[in-house]
Protein backbone atom coordinates (compact mmCIF):
# COMPACT_ATOMS: atom_id res chain seq x y z
CA UNK A 1 0.00 0.00 0.00
CA UNK A 2 2.75 2.38 0.89
CA UNK A 3 4.63 1.23 -2.14
CA UNK A 4 1.69 2.06 -4.40
CA UNK A 5 1.27 5.45 -2.79
CA UNK A 6 4.94 6.18 -3.19
CA UNK A 7 4.80 5.06 -6.80
CA UNK A 8 1.83 7.33 -7.59
CA UNK A 9 3.54 10.23 -5.84
CA UNK A 10 6.68 9.75 -7.90
CA UNK A 11 4.66 9.58 -11.11
CA UNK A 12 2.76 12.72 -10.16
CA UNK A 13 5.96 14.58 -9.44
CA UNK A 14 7.45 13.47 -12.75
CA UNK A 15 4.41 14.50 -14.74
CA UNK A 16 4.23 17.79 -12.92
CA UNK A 17 7.87 18.47 -13.71
CA UNK A 18 7.36 17.68 -17.36
CA UNK A 19 4.28 19.90 -17.54
CA UNK A 20 6.13 22.71 -15.80
CA UNK A 21 9.03 22.40 -18.21
CA UNK A 22 6.67 22.40 -21.21
CA UNK A 23 4.78 25.40 -19.82
CA UNK A 24 8.01 27.35 -19.34
CA UNK A 25 9.15 26.45 -22.83
CA UNK A 26 5.76 27.44 -24.29
CA UNK A 27 5.85 30.77 -22.48
CA UNK A 28 9.33 31.50 -23.86
CA UNK A 29 8.21 30.68 -27.43
CA UNK A 30 5.10 32.84 -27.10
CA UNK A 31 7.12 35.77 -25.83
CA UNK A 32 9.47 35.39 -28.77
CA UNK A 33 6.54 35.38 -31.25
CA UNK A 34 5.04 38.45 -29.61
CA UNK A 35 8.37 40.23 -29.84
CA UNK A 36 8.73 39.32 -33.52
CA UNK A 37 5.18 40.48 -34.29
CA UNK A 38 5.81 43.75 -32.48
CA UNK A 39 8.91 44.35 -34.61
CA UNK A 40 6.95 43.53 -37.82
CA UNK A 41 4.15 45.88 -36.79
CA UNK A 42 6.72 48.62 -36.14
CA UNK A 43 8.27 48.07 -39.59
CA UNK A 44 4.81 48.13 -41.24
CA UNK A 45 3.97 51.32 -39.39
CA UNK A 46 7.16 52.94 -40.71
CA UNK A 47 6.30 51.82 -44.26
CA UNK A 48 2.78 53.28 -43.94
CA UNK A 49 4.25 56.55 -42.70
CA UNK A 50 6.58 56.67 -45.71
CA UNK A 51 3.67 55.97 -48.10
CA UNK A 52 1.66 58.75 -46.44
CA UNK A 53 4.57 61.14 -46.93
CA UNK A 54 4.86 60.13 -50.63
CA UNK A 55 1.11 60.59 -51.18
CA UNK A 56 1.25 64.01 -49.56
CA UNK A 57 4.16 64.98 -51.83
CA UNK A 58 2.33 63.77 -54.96
CA UNK A 59 -0.79 65.66 -53.89
CA UNK A 60 1.21 68.87 -53.58
CA UNK A 61 2.80 68.32 -57.03
CA UNK A 62 -0.64 67.65 -58.55
CA UNK A 63 -2.08 70.80 -57.01
CA UNK A 64 0.86 72.85 -58.30
CA UNK A 65 0.43 71.44 -61.84
CA UNK A 66 -3.31 72.11 -61.73
CA UNK A 67 -2.67 75.71 -60.71
CA UNK A 68 -0.18 76.14 -63.57
CA UNK A 69 -2.69 74.59 -66.01
CA UNK A 70 -5.44 76.98 -64.92
CA UNK A 71 -3.06 79.91 -65.29
CA UNK A 72 -2.11 78.77 -68.80
CA UNK A 73 -5.81 78.43 -69.77
CA UNK A 74 -6.47 81.97 -68.61
CA UNK A 75 -3.47 83.24 -70.59
CA UNK A 76 -4.67 81.46 -73.75
CA UNK A 77 -8.17 82.89 -73.32
CA UNK A 78 -6.76 86.38 -72.87
CA UNK A 79 -4.61 86.00 -75.99
CA UNK A 80 -7.58 84.66 -78.01
CA UNK A 81 -9.74 87.61 -76.95
CA UNK A 82 -6.99 90.06 -77.86
CA UNK A 83 -6.45 88.36 -81.25
CA UNK A 84 -10.18 88.41 -82.06
CA UNK A 85 -10.38 92.09 -81.15
CA UNK A 86 -7.36 92.83 -83.34
CA UNK A 87 -8.93 90.90 -86.26
CA UNK A 88 -12.25 92.73 -85.90
CA UNK A 89 -10.53 96.11 -85.76
CA UNK A 90 -8.40 95.26 -88.81
CA UNK A 91 -11.43 94.13 -90.85
CA UNK A 92 -13.31 97.26 -89.88
CA UNK A 93 -10.43 99.45 -91.05
CA UNK A 94 -10.15 97.50 -94.31
CA UNK A 95 -13.89 97.89 -94.94
CA UNK A 96 -13.65 101.62 -94.32
CA UNK A 97 -10.77 101.89 -96.77
CA UNK A 98 -12.66 99.82 -99.37
CA UNK A 99 -15.68 102.11 -99.06
CA UNK A 100 -13.47 105.16 -99.52
CA UNK A 101 -11.81 103.59 -102.59
CA UNK A 102 -15.20 102.79 -104.12
CA UNK A 103 -16.39 106.36 -103.60
CA UNK A 104 -13.21 107.78 -105.11
CA UNK A 105 -13.46 105.40 -108.08
CA UNK A 106 -17.11 106.34 -108.65
CA UNK A 107 -16.26 110.03 -108.46
CA UNK A 108 -13.39 109.59 -110.92
CA UNK A 109 -15.74 107.89 -113.41
CA UNK A 110 -18.49 110.45 -113.06
CA UNK A 111 -18.90 112.49 -116.20
CA UNK A 112 -18.34 116.18 -116.09
CA UNK A 113 -21.33 118.34 -116.86
CA UNK A 114 -19.43 119.96 -119.74
CA UNK A 115 -18.97 116.54 -121.38
CA UNK A 116 -22.67 115.58 -121.35
CA UNK A 117 -24.72 116.19 -124.55
CA UNK A 118 -28.28 117.34 -124.53
CA UNK A 119 -30.93 115.30 -126.37
CA UNK A 120 -30.94 117.62 -129.35
CA UNK A 121 -27.12 117.55 -129.52
CA UNK A 122 -27.14 113.77 -129.35
CA UNK A 123 -29.73 113.53 -132.13
CA UNK A 124 -27.77 115.89 -134.35
CA UNK A 125 -24.44 114.14 -133.75
CA UNK A 126 -25.32 110.45 -133.52
CA UNK A 127 -28.86 109.78 -134.73
CA UNK A 128 -29.17 108.32 -138.25
CA UNK A 129 -31.70 110.06 -140.39
CA UNK A 130 -33.57 107.70 -142.68
CA UNK A 131 -33.60 108.50 -146.39
CA UNK A 132 -36.86 107.30 -147.93
CA UNK A 133 -35.38 106.95 -151.43
CA UNK A 134 -32.50 104.82 -150.13
CA UNK A 135 -34.91 102.62 -148.21
CA UNK A 136 -37.09 102.15 -151.30
CA UNK A 137 -34.07 101.23 -153.44
CA UNK A 138 -32.93 98.70 -150.87
CA UNK A 139 -36.41 97.24 -150.70
CA UNK A 140 -36.42 96.74 -154.48
CA UNK A 141 -33.02 95.07 -154.33
CA UNK A 142 -34.17 92.79 -151.54
CA UNK A 143 -37.26 91.73 -153.49
CA UNK A 144 -35.11 91.04 -156.57
CA UNK A 145 -32.72 88.95 -154.53
CA UNK A 146 -35.64 87.04 -153.05
CA UNK A 147 -36.96 86.30 -156.57
CA UNK A 148 -33.53 85.13 -157.71
CA UNK A 149 -33.23 82.88 -154.69
CA UNK A 150 -36.62 81.31 -155.39
CA UNK A 151 -35.64 80.73 -159.04
CA UNK A 152 -32.37 79.09 -158.08
CA UNK A 153 -34.17 76.97 -155.50
CA UNK A 154 -36.55 75.65 -158.17
CA UNK A 155 -33.64 74.93 -160.51
CA UNK A 156 -31.80 73.09 -157.75
CA UNK A 157 -34.90 71.03 -157.01
CA UNK A 158 -35.24 70.18 -160.72
CA UNK A 159 -31.54 69.27 -160.88
CA UNK A 160 -31.90 67.10 -157.80
CA UNK A 161 -34.80 65.23 -159.44
CA UNK A 162 -32.74 64.70 -162.58
CA UNK A 163 -29.84 63.36 -160.54
CA UNK A 164 -32.15 60.93 -158.75
CA UNK A 165 -33.62 59.76 -162.10
CA UNK A 166 -30.14 59.40 -163.58
CA UNK A 167 -29.09 57.32 -160.58
CA UNK A 168 -32.02 54.96 -161.11
CA UNK A 169 -31.38 54.74 -164.89
CA UNK A 170 -27.73 53.95 -164.23
CA UNK A 171 -28.60 51.15 -161.83
CA UNK A 172 -31.21 49.75 -164.25
CA UNK A 173 -28.74 49.93 -167.17
CA UNK A 174 -26.08 48.07 -165.20
CA UNK A 175 -28.65 45.45 -164.18
CA UNK A 176 -29.68 45.02 -167.86
CA UNK A 177 -26.05 44.66 -168.95
CA UNK A 178 -25.54 42.02 -166.29
CA UNK A 179 -28.55 40.12 -167.65
CA UNK A 180 -27.38 40.38 -171.30
CA UNK A 181 -23.95 39.14 -170.30
CA UNK A 182 -25.54 35.95 -169.02
CA UNK A 183 -26.94 34.96 -172.44
CA UNK A 184 -25.22 32.02 -174.25
CA UNK A 185 -24.32 31.61 -177.92
CA UNK A 186 -24.65 28.28 -179.80
CA UNK A 187 -21.65 25.97 -180.00
CA UNK A 188 -22.87 23.31 -182.48
CA UNK A 189 -22.60 24.02 -186.23
CA UNK A 190 -26.00 24.41 -187.88
CA UNK A 191 -27.83 24.76 -184.56
CA UNK A 192 -29.88 27.70 -183.27
CA UNK A 193 -30.51 28.32 -179.55
CA UNK A 194 -32.81 30.31 -177.26
CA UNK A 195 -31.37 31.57 -173.97
CA UNK A 196 -32.54 33.63 -170.95
CA UNK A 197 -30.76 35.25 -168.00
CA UNK A 198 -31.37 37.49 -164.96
CA UNK A 199 -29.10 40.32 -163.82
CA UNK A 200 -29.10 42.93 -161.08
CA UNK A 201 -27.26 45.92 -159.63
CA UNK A 202 -27.92 47.11 -156.07
CA UNK A 203 -31.72 47.60 -155.79
CA UNK A 204 -32.47 47.18 -159.53
CA UNK A 205 -32.99 43.91 -161.48
CA UNK A 206 -33.45 43.02 -165.17
CA UNK A 207 -34.44 40.00 -167.30
CA UNK A 208 -32.81 39.22 -170.67
CA UNK A 209 -33.76 36.80 -173.49
CA UNK A 210 -31.85 36.06 -176.68
CA UNK A 211 -31.21 33.71 -179.60
CA UNK A 212 -28.19 32.66 -181.67
CA UNK A 213 -27.05 30.56 -184.61
CA UNK A 214 -23.69 28.99 -185.57
CA UNK A 215 -23.15 28.87 -189.31
CA UNK A 216 -19.94 26.86 -189.26
CA UNK A 217 -16.92 26.36 -187.08
CA UNK A 218 -15.69 29.89 -187.78
CA UNK A 219 -18.84 32.10 -187.74
CA UNK A 220 -21.64 32.50 -185.14
CA UNK A 221 -24.18 35.20 -184.32
CA UNK A 222 -26.42 36.06 -181.37
CA UNK A 223 -28.86 38.82 -180.26
CA UNK A 224 -30.59 39.63 -176.99
CA UNK A 225 -32.91 42.07 -175.29
CA UNK A 226 -33.22 42.97 -171.57
CA UNK A 227 -36.15 44.42 -169.65
CA UNK A 228 -35.57 46.35 -166.41
CA UNK A 229 -37.86 47.89 -163.78
CA UNK A 230 -39.64 51.04 -164.88
CA UNK A 231 -40.06 49.82 -168.50
CA UNK A 232 -36.47 50.29 -169.62
CA UNK A 233 -35.34 48.12 -172.55
CA UNK A 234 -31.73 47.28 -173.42
CA UNK A 235 -30.62 45.18 -176.39
CA UNK A 236 -27.52 43.97 -178.18
CA UNK A 237 -26.49 41.89 -181.20
CA UNK A 238 -23.15 40.40 -182.19
CA UNK A 239 -21.28 38.19 -184.62
CA UNK A 240 -18.35 35.95 -183.77
CA UNK A 241 -15.49 35.00 -186.13
CA UNK A 242 -13.11 32.22 -185.18
CA UNK A 243 -10.06 30.91 -187.09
Amino acid sequence: MKYELLKRTAIALFVGGVISSYTVAADDSLDKKVEENSEAIADLSNTVDKIDDSVSGLTKVHNNLLAEHNTLVEDVKSFSDAYNKFTDDTNAELNKKADVDDVEDALSRKANASDVYTKSESDSKFALKANSSVVSAHEVDINKLRTDVNTHTKRLDHLDNRVNKLDKDLKRGLAAQAALTGLFQPYTVGKANFTAAVGGYKSQTAVAVGTGYRYNQNIATKAGVAFSQGGGITYNAGVNFEW
